[in-house]
């Protein structure tokens, strides 16, 4: 039976209809799933973000001290600044042969690329997310002609819960929020969905829990009742085996279409410590959670025990204070009593010495499991103290010691980030390689601080590359002290160039002008005469006039003048050492 062109039009439309019910289907579903999937590691962060901030668990009597010991802070911003600040130098390889040129093209691409998307800032957050929660997600798209990263927060992300990492997913979701003008000016949402939405006059989106518990945390509150928004639900993932992209907002489906992208994963994920067939790592605080409460108890204790000192508590007898009101400790104070027996002080016991040192040791321990020890963080001490602890940086090769110690575990953190960067940057190449159709003018800077724009072609791009990262994440002082033992090990070795090392060690101390502090070489010597060694000052006055006189009898009679200089005395030949000049040209 043949259709009409109504009835195909219709077919049609149900069909699409179908699709789209689908798609809202498995998105809700698969979202459900992740959440349940994620509450407990989204419970535990929230208990990382709190010891974080410095804040306290609610519920504590008022009258108790209250004090945080940011050790928790501590020990991220140690780590933090050393691995996001650390010097990055990428390389592109060729490979099948291609032209080192388009390599070298596409290292300059990255890195212009890198500069304008603002790399620098998204990945210190990137590693601030990854030291305090142990994942960290940075989603990479094309817009606006250029590869566009941005960090998901960690409790808008949903992964695959059957997958151990970000190759094995399947599917990740990216909630958000947006404004409906948001909605309106991206041009792959549809049109009348949005005008749907807009229809609604819903008010202002209540946030996520978790982020309603960090705004309430630190006393925020973001309701904005005169602004439009939406939960977005952004699913990257499979749909009928092919890779979609699917996007609900406010039980709509924005929209539905196969993934433009070559490679449908947008998503990077970078961890701290890797757990073994996990899909999340840990981070600086999960270790020491314990010991960041036992830590602010024990400061607190002591604190409560002081205060309890100076403001001591009292026993009264029955009557035997007129006004209870005078009980209050301060300057002058007068406390009238109805009998002489009728207050007695409580008794307070003085704190012991194990006090002290109990919270010193939890410090240590801390520093112990996060490798963040007190050099790296900039202390002359070590949280020990006296003969356990002390001043550490007392030598340099103390000194040293911790720092390399500490570099030990940095190393395999720098390691995940490399892993990141390096994915991230292929992301761009695909993006690249992909959506990049026309000549592109990148701004280079050479070494001496040259700048120049040099043209970019999309063929220049198209080969397969292979990409490195090396991370330098030592800081001046550190390379100047290894330096400087260097050039203590290696001065006296033969044909070591002292004069480099030495301009190197001048760098790494902040001097700009090198050059005036390395002189220039001394010019080399002329070469000395071809004169016997036995003739140096050893020939007596008359052999000397004798031979000036006679030269041939140098060598006509050579052992005479040999018996000769070997009877001369030091004076005599000091005397003929200004006429040795004449003996240049002989041979003996």
């Amino acid at each position: 039976m043949a259709y009409t062109d109504t009835e195909d039009t219709g077919k049609e439309k149900l069909g699409d209809i179908k699709k789209i019910e689908d798609a809202k289907e498995l998105v809700l579903k698969r979202f459900n799933v992740s959440e349940k999937y994620t509450q407990p590691f989204f419970t535990r962060f929230q208990e990382y973000y709190r010891l974080y901030r410095s804040e306290l668990e609610s519920g504590r009597l008022p009258w108790r001290s209250n004090l945080f010991i940011s050790k928790t802070f501590e020990i991220v911003e140690t780590v933090a600044p050393r691995i996001a600040q650390a010097q990055r130098t990428f390389t592109t390889l060729p490979v099948e042969g291609m032209d080192t040129g388009n390599a070298e093209a596409y290292s300059d691409l990255l890195k212009f690329q890198f500069s304008k998307t603002n790399m620098e800032d998204i990945l210190e957050e990137l590693v601030k997310e990854a030291l305090i929660y142990g994942t960290a997600v940075c989603k990479t798209s094309w817009k606006d002609g250029m590869p566009n990263p941005e960090v998901v927060d960690i409790f808008d992300f949903f992964p695959d819960p059957k997958a151990r990492n970000a190759e094995e997913m399947k599917y990740g979701i990216h909630r958000l929020e947006r404004d409906i003008e948001d909605l309106e000016q991206n041009p792959n949402y549809k049109k009348e969905v949005i005008e749907r939405l807009k229809s609604q006059k819903s008010s202002d989106l209540p946030s996520n829990q978790e982020r309603m518990y960090r705004e309430g945390l630190i006393g925020v509150n973001s309701s904005d009742t005169s602004r439009q928004r939406y939960r977005v639900l952004e699913y990257w993932g499979d749909f009928r085996g092919e890779p979609y992209i699917i996007v609900l907002a406010g039980n709509e489906v924005l929209r539905c279409d196969k993934n433009p992208y070559t490679n449908w994963n947008p998503f990077t994920v970078i961890r701290d410590t890797i757990v073994p067939h996990e899909f999340y790592g840990i981070g600086e605080i999960e270790p020491v959670v314990s010991l960041q409460n036992e830590l602010n108890d024990i400061r607190n204790q002591r604190m409560d025990n002081v205060k309890i000192n100076l403001n001591r508590m009292w026993k009264i007898v029955a009557g035997g204070v007129q006004f209870e009101d005078e009980l209050v400790s301060r300057p002058g104070g007068i406390i009238h009593l109805t009998r002489p027996d009728g207050l007695i002080p409580s008794d307070t016991q003085p704190l012991p010495a194990e006090a002290f040192t109990e919270e010193s040791i939890i410090k240590s321990d801390m520093e112990r499991i996060t490798g963040a020890n007190s050099p790296l963080s900039g202390a002359l001490t070590s949280p020990m103290g006296g003969t356990q602890g002390g001043v550490i940086n007392r030598t340099a090769t103390a000194w040293q010691g911790a720092i390399n110690q500490a570099d030990k575990r940095f190393n395999s953190k720098i390691q995940q980030l490399k892993r990141g960067l390096i994915k991230i940057g292929r992301k761009f190449l695909e993006l690249s390689q992909q959506f990049m159709t026309q000549e592109q003018l990148i701004r280079v800077v050479g070494k001496n601080g040259e700048a120049a724009l040099i043209p970019i072609q999309p063929e220049d791009i198209k080969s397969n590359f292979d990409l490195d990262v090396e991370i330098d994440y030592m800081d001046e002082m550190q390379k100047m002290s290894q330096d400087i033992q260097l050039l203590q090990t290696m001065v006296n070795v033969p044909n070591f160039n002292v004069a480099k090392l030495g301009a190197d060690i001048l760098q790494h101390s902040g001097r700009k002008n090198v050059e005036e502090y390395i002189l220039p070489p001394e010019p080399v010597a002329p070469e000395q005469p071809n004169v016997n060694y036995q003739l140096k000052g050893e020939l007596m006055p008359d052999a000397v006039a004798q031979i000036l006189d006679k030269k041939e009898n140098i060598k006509t009679h050579p052992k005479e003048v040999a018996s000769r200089m070997r009877a001369a005395s030091m004076e005599e030949a000091a005397k003929a050492a200004e006429v040795q000049e004449a003996l240049t040209t002989q041979t003996v």
